[in-house]
């Protein structure tokens, strides 16, 4: 009585049967798994509950347990399904064991229902697959693994579409790749490029939702389809079609569908926003050769100008020098900034190219106070140099170091609505280093890890340059061997300092 009450109210399914495979015993679990009484299965094969395809390999591994030494073991979890009375199929777990009673084996077999595991552990692997197939850098590939993927399961076809500009499908990816596969062609031709308001395909493209269908066909079993929308950030993005060829499509198949598209549309809009940043670095750099180019033409417009200018003679005009000595310097400049915009137009990686020599810092920080003294008065600023006696030789580039203090000055005066911009020098153990304070508006510090990014501009304004200078002054810095940096505040104006060795470094033979 005790062991029939504990055989009832056992958790699993729980049959037991005689040497030659006939069931004798069967618990109340076992009727709820196989929608068998126990009258109706009391005497029959244990093959009964398996299916056909199934049963021989079922009777081989039951004959060679019942040679082995172990009394319990797991059947092979791959080949292990059960059948219903309905003839339903599904996946169990069966852990089986051996007693033997008056000289006869007696095999006891615990069932477990392995349908939820199995399509947990399927999701898993297929999700896992899936997010291998997206780290391409490429749109085709990526999308031809996927496709790959759900073709092998939870589908055995699969495509992908994309709506164009004007609102059609495109395919862009369909597997499997064989031709003459019936399922997969049949599931292409089910996709109208066309919008067919009672078609399921553009269902699901109206409605933003995933929408089932049955496939007619004369040569498979029973197809099926589904068709979910590609749901990205910016919208609908196109569609995944999947279709099976025995079997119709259950909501755990269709919460996966949903998933792999909601990925496969983030994958389409990343790489689409990639192709945006291609296309606006090419106008970019399209931009900068013709603004070079036409730089070009100016700065040799102006140099014709000064060698007029220094002609000799008496004329008034010519008289002062400074001016053109000034003028001369700038365009100077203006040469190497198109240098340096092609280099950048070019994606010249390179460091910026630099000739030093021995360069005296107060002079040198004099003639960037001239070249831009007119415009701080114009603003009603003040510049200011302070220099301490005896400071030693810069090793540098003096025309690259110029530029370099020039467009670090130019930003202080840019964002410096009253006040002054003061230019020091100092010396710091092996290196020489220059500073640009102002009393402008200071940085926010969000914008400090960006300053020196190339094109980056923390403001709308006009006035915040082209976002080159300061990129161009780090790269002068470290062409030096030094490098530059940036103390702000908001509200409390802003200090650059610049870097360099202060004496000719040591040539070892």
């Amino acid at each position: 009585m005790r062991d029939a009450e504990i055989l009832a109210n056992a958790g699993d399914a729980i049959v037991s049967a005689d040497a030659s495979r006939r069931i004798v015993q069967w618990n109340r679990k076992a009727e709820l798994l196989f929608g068998y009484t126990r009258d109706e299965v009391v005497g029959r094969p244990l093959e009964t509950l398996m299916p056909e395809r199934y049963r021989p390999d079922h009777v081989g591994q039951v004959a060679a347990f019942a040679h082995e030494p172990v009394g319990a073991r797991w059947m092979d979890h791959a080949r292990t399904f059960g059948l219903r009375k309905n003839g339903e199929e599904f996946p169990v777990g069966v852990m089986i064991s051996r007693i033997v009673v008056d000289g006869e084996s007696i095999f006891t077999a615990c069932i477990r229902d392995e349908t939820e595991k199995r399509r947990e552990d399927r999701e898993r692997r297929v999700l896992a697959d899936i997010g291998a197939a997206l780290v391409s850098l490429d749109l085709q590939p990526g999308l031809a693994d996927t496709v790959r993927v759900l073709s092998e399961e939870p589908g055995d076809a699969a495509v992908i579409c994309l709506l164009d500009p004007d609102g059609a499908l495109v395919q862009v990816a369909a597997g499997p790749g064989e031709p003459g596969d019936a399922l997969a062609e049949q599931l292409i031709e089910a996709l109208p490029p066309s919008r067919l308001p009672d078609h399921s395909l553009w269902r699901a493209v109206e409605a933003h939702r995933t929408v089932l269908r049955v496939l007619p066909s004369a040569s498979l079993p029973q197809p099926s389809a589904l068709f979910a929308p590609l749901l990205g950030p910016g919208g609908l993005m196109g569609v995944l079609g999947l279709a099976s060829r025995e079997r119709r499509f259950r909501p755990p198949d269709v919460r996966l569908a949903e998933e792999v598209a909601r990925r496969v549309a983030l994958f389409v809009a990343n790489d689409r926003l990639h192709d945006q940043e291609r296309r606006a670095t090419a106008l970019r750099d399209e931009g900068l050769g013709i603004v070079a180019h036409d730089l070009g033409n100016w700065i040799a417009a102006i140099r014709l100008q000064i060698q007029l200018l220094r002609r000799p003679g008496s004329a008034p005009e010519r008289r002062e020098r400074a001016p053109v000595d000034a003028i001369e310097r700038a365009t100077a400049l203006m040469n190497r900034l198109v240098d340096d915009l092609l280099s950048i137009t070019l994606l010249d990686a390179s460091p910026f190219e630099v000739h030093p020599i021995r360069v005296d810092p107060g002079t040198l920080l004099g003639r960037v106070v001239e070249l831009h003294r007119p415009g701080a008065t114009a603003r009603g600023l003040a510049l200011q140099i302070e220099v301490p006696d005896g400071l030693p030789p810069a090793f540098a580039d003096p025309g690259r170091l110029e530029q370099a203090l020039g467009n670090l000055v130019n930003n202080a005066l840019n964002f410096t609505p009253a006040g002054r911009v003061t230019l020091a020098a100092r010396v710091d153990g092996p290196d020489l280093i220059f500073r640009v304070a102002d009393t402008g508006v200071g940085i926010p510090p969000e914008h400090l890890p960006h300053l020196f990014d190339p094109f980056w501009r923390g403001s709308t304004d006009r006035s915040s340059g082209n976002g080159l200078g300061l990129y161009i002054a780090k790269g002068i810095a470290e062409a030096h061997g030094g490098r530059i940096w940036v103390e702000s505040h908001p509200g409390e104006g802003s200090t650059f300092y610049l870097s360099i060795p202060a004496e000719e470094p040591v040539t070892r033979a």
